[in-house]
């Protein structure tokens, strides 16, 4: 009975009774419908914008059910919009683990290690990503910019090392990430001339990698 009042009540947006009587369902323990009404439990709550019972359902559903990838999906955008970077690279991991291909997981994926500074990763996530969609702009500009990135890391590391053999190493790992983001921000450039953010990171990568390892190039940079 509280199924179907459930479901009636989601049906005609209802959405506050509907939750009341999909809880009374959970409550039951019953297993037959359980799967279902986890889902639109969890859309009822989206669609009054209630993101914290949302997640907290997606969070039970999802452990009951780890293998529902629809469910997964819903607790991504749920994290998306509620901005809530650590339960969404909870459920990222998880749905990689389902889908290891799929393009739209990688590029948030990627977008998180990003927003981390965790540029190694992130460079894997669009490398790979490239090499199926080697066209892709968008993708060109991800990896240039966590080249960059690794770039400016590897340089200001170097800057502030004390020992020297260190930071010659570091140096070293600069210049190569350097010269990479030169190479693929060149690309992007040729492609568009106006955008000033690549030219003004071309320009950057060229200057570091003819004057990182003099003693007068011993500034920090800041990343973009």
């Amino acid at each position: 009975m509280a199924y179907f009042a459930a479901s009636g009540t989601f049906n005609a947006r209802d959405y506050d009774k509907a939750i009341n009587y999909f809880r009374v369902y959970l409550e039951t323990g019953e297993q037959k419908h359980r799967k279902n009404v986890y889902g639109y439990m969890a859309k009822a709550c989206m669609n009054i914008r209630n993101y914290d019972l949302a997640m907290s359902v997606l969070n039970e559903g999802t452990g009951n059910y780890p293998d529902d990838f629809n469910m997964l999906s819903m607790a991504i955008n749920n994290c998306i919009d509620r901005e809530d970077n650590a339960n969404l690279q909870k459920f990222v991991t998880k749905a990689l683990s389902l889908r290891p291909n799929d393009e739209t997981l990688l590029n948030i994926q990627g977008k998180l290690y990003e927003d981390t500074q965790e540029f190694r990763k992130a460079l894997n996530i669009y490398v790979r990503m490239q090499q199926s969609r080697p066209n892709s702009l968008n993708i060109v500009q991800h990896v240039a910019l966590n080249y960059y990135n690794l770039g400016v890391m590897y340089h200001n590391q170097a800057s502030m090392e004390r020992n020297e053999t260190s930071a010659k190493k570091y140096a070293r790992q600069a210049k190569d990430y350097f010269s990479a983001a030169a190479a693929t921000l060149q690309e992007i450039v040729n492609n568009d001339p106006t955008s000033v953010k690549y030219t003004q990171a071309l320009a950057t990568a060229y200057s570091c990698i003819c004057l990182l390892y003099t003693s007068d190039a011993a500034d920090e940079l800041d990343g973009v």
